[in-house]
């Protein structure tokens, strides 16, 4: 965090001293009328941060507290001046928290449609929470998609977009094909469970459209090193393949092998195992 106030940055290591939920909901009152914006985030980032640290029903009490209700609203009420780090950081406490408090979430589009992206890792992790908290159709996504295409984004990074744009009611056509041109040729160095996560990804809207060629790139890992993928990943992929009605032989072939015992431990005891049994009869 950039402070361009000293003042900001005094009270932000003070309420970074607290160790417990207490401590910093004392300071939501103590301190109210002299706390900038960014000291309300960081109080609700640090709340999340402490929420490990405490049982399930301190956690339920936090959300119920008075002291942590004023927080909220008072982040509604001065939600049009954050930044996008600060908005990504809003929305993933809220989600740490398990808390969809609808009226600051909603706030947070406006600021975020305007506001300076920094880097592709923060689009991505604004845009898991938002579909975390429901989201799933919102025009920001267009504006991020277009950022991570223009970018020069990791392979973890396409991939964890991947995973979100996957979700999205609707199906981001721009966003899939730029992802088709950078992962295509990387196919062999990815991981077997990235290279499932973005066959999810293409296949839940079950429209292919111009990413043929990453998925044929795929189907040949799997038909060629099944070794490189656990059993869950091989189904999730053969399970992708045949909802977009591709067939890769090979990958089947080969997936299926490698996967018998497993399989067939699951299929004939019927009992929870790395797939479920009702998953492997949708193959």
């Amino acid at each position: 965090v950039v402070y361009a106030n000293p003042i900001c940055s005094q009270l932000d290591q003070l309420i970074l001293r607290s160790v417990s939920f207490e401590d910093v909901l004392k300071l939501q009152v103590s301190h109210r009328g002299v706390f900038f914006v960014q000291n309300l985030v960081t109080s609700l980032q640090l709340l999340a941060a402490l929420r490990d640290t405490h049982t399930k029903r301190e956690n339920l009490e936090l959300v119920k507290d008075e002291r942590f209700d004023l927080l909220l609203r008072d982040l509604v009420k001065f939600a049009q001046h954050l930044d996008f780090r600060a908005i990504a950081t809003v929305a993933t406490s809220l989600m740490v928290l398990e808390f969809r408090y609808h009226a600051l979430f909603r706030k947070l589009f406006p600021p975020a449609m305007k506001a300076e992206i920094p880097d592709v890792a923060t689009a991505v992790q604004l845009s898991d929470a938002l579909t975390r908290a429901g989201y799933l159709n919102s025009i920001l996504y267009d504006r991020i998609a277009s950022f991570i295409n223009a970018s020069e984004a990791e392979v973890s990074e396409l991939v964890a977009a991947a995973k979100v744009y996957g979700t999205l009611e609707r199906f981001h056509g721009e966003f899939f094909d730029g992802l088709t041109r950078r992962l295509v040729n990387e196919v062999g160095s990815m991981s077997g469970s990235d290279l499932a996560t973005v066959v999810f990804a293409l296949s839940n809207h079950g429209d292919l459209r111009t990413q043929e060629p990453l998925m044929n790139a795929i189907a040949e890992v799997v038909g060629g090193e099944p070794s490189r993928f656990s059993t869950y990943d091989i189904v999730t992929c053969l399970h992708g393949f045949r909802r977009l009605r591709l067939c890769y032989e090979p990958a089947i072939v080969s997936g299926m092998q490698a996967c018998e015992p497993q399989l067939q431990y699951t299929w004939t005891s019927r009992l929870p195992g790395v797939v479920s049994a009702s998953r492997l009869a949708m193959l």
